[in-house]
């Protein structure tokens, strides 16, 4: 998951697993230039961000702004990861959760959903899925 911030605004982006469709880049590496000044909150298991990070670590600096948050979904709490990686709840945020739910428990999903509905009224939720084979 990812959280990016824009004009009060922040976005958040949760990816799961390696590789190119499933985490393994980051969007503020691609829209490097338009994310200029926007705080980008890339929430990801350990391992994957652990990994993330030593690989992105050769590559050039950012002009966007990216905090990496290490976080289990099925353990561990948004509402607290987030703010302690500097994300507001007052801000409206831009959710984008992509390839994790189908590896989730529904408590899980339910749980994270619920946190979301935490953050400012006008944030909002892109879900993106594939299934597991």
């Amino acid at each position: 998951m990812w959280a990016c911030t824009h004009e009060g605004r922040q976005a958040e982006l949760h990816r799961r697993g390696r590789g190119g469709a499933s985490g393994g880049y980051t969007r503020a590496h691609r829209f490097a230039d338009a994310a200029r000044g926007i705080p980008f909150f890339e929430v990801d298991h350990p391992s994957t961000s652990d990994w993330k990070q030593q690989t992105m670590r050769g590559l050039p600096q950012l002009s966007a702004e990216v905090h990496y948050v290490t976080m289990d979904f099925t353990t561990d709490s948004l509402l607290e990861s987030l703010p302690a990686a500097g994300a507001a709840l007052d801000r409206v945020t831009l959710f984008l959760w992509e390839g994790v739910t189908p590896y989730l428990t529904e408590p899980a999903v339910n749980e994270t959903l619920n946190a979301i509905r935490e953050f400012a009224p006008g944030s909002s939720v892109v879900h993106a899925r594939r299934p597991v084979s």
